[in-house]
């Protein structure tokens, strides 16, 4: 089975739309990851103020990148017209549908999990849930459809971390994320008659879908965060190096992040204001032993709080 190209990363697509941006924040990006390190740690470089005087423009792209994403041709079309055509989503789901025909599934299938796969975007879900209200007879081929569309780099699926034997929980509830937002948005629209684009604009307008975009897109990249901090890149797995996490106070982590030995743990609020129990799951692991610091991604806010480094998503991203 074919890959579908990976997406652009948030910082490639600040530079793509924007050439002075993005040489500006080229220095940075440069050594974003051992920035990215130094922050889990407990420290806050300088490099990451410096970055901040770019927040508001750089907001600006990631609010454009919840609904265009990175797909090459979604972006320059984007950049081109302003707008997606219908036929440029078309054109990457074409993709997928031949890709999964060529391998005999059932698109059938794969139609009526989409809305269920959406609706659980963030939240973790079983394979039998996945399965309701569609006339598919096994929550295994609900497994091995999602194992194939996350091969063809379409989803991410994020287990459970389990401290006692410091890996993924499979017989869990996992989390499923969408690569790409345009692959979230071509999905969730294809059944109206409406332009896609457009509908991709009002979706991401409200703030719960927002924030659920945001963690998202935060998955996607952190993948790739994973994949350049991992020791032997050859073997490199995602399930064995992204998880999320709970407390037996249900008090959860959106991503625990291997680094060596170590575990890093990353709560996603994209919002102006952090609480103190906004970090409750991130407490919660310190607590457990199965982590010594954290990162809290927000929308605006830089600091430090209850032990955690709290950094604006978009500098973030545009590190990675």
């Amino acid at each position: 089975m074919d890959h579908i190209q990976e997406p652009l990363k948030f910082g490639d697509y600040v530079t793509a739309m924007n050439r002075d941006l993005g040489s500006r924040i080229k220095k940075y990006r440069n050594h974003g990851v051992s920035t990215i390190l130094q922050m889990a740690e407990g420290d806050i470089p300088e490099d990451v103020y410096a970055l901040t005087v770019f927040l508001s423009k750089l907001n600006c792209h990631l609010d454009e990148y919840f609904v265009v994403g990175g797909m090459p041709i979604a972006v320059t079309a984007f950049k081109k017209l302003g707008i997606i055509p219908d036929s440029v989503y078309k054109t990457y789901l074409d993709a997928v549908t031949n890709d999964l025909k060529s391998i005999g599934s059932n698109m059938a299938y794969v139609e009526q999990m989409m809305p269920n796969i959406i609706k659980s975007v963030c939240s973790p879900v079983s394979w039998r849930s996945l399965s309701s209200d569609t006339d598919i007879g096994s929550h295994h081929t609900v497994a091995e459809y999602v194992m194939t569309l996350a091969d063809a780099f379409v989803l991410n699926i994020v287990y459970r971390y389990d401290m006692t034997s410091d890996g993924p929980k499979y017989n869990g509830m996992k989390k499923i994320y969408f690569r790409d937002p345009l692959f979230l948005h071509a999905w969730n629209t294809t059944r109206r008659q409406e332009s896609i684009f457009r509908s991709s604009l009002a979706y991401a307008e409200d703030t719960s879908i927002k924030s659920r975009i945001a963690e998202q897109t935060a998955a996607g990249h952190i993948t790739r965060l994973a994949f350049s901090i991992s020791r032997n890149k050859m073997m490199y797995n995602d399930q064995l190096s992204i998880f999320y996490w709970s407390s037996k106070n249900n008090n959860e982590i959106d991503f625990a992040v291997r680094n060596g030995d170590d575990i890093i743990p990353i709560e996603v609020k994209y919002k102006n204001r952090i609480r103190t129990d906004d970090m409750y799951g991130i407490i919660d692991m310190r607590k457990a032993g199965g982590a010594s610091g954290g990162l809290v991604l927000t929308r605006n806010e830089i600091g430090r709080k209850g032990g955690n480094v709290l950094v604006p998503l978009a500098v973030f991203l545009a590190l990675i």
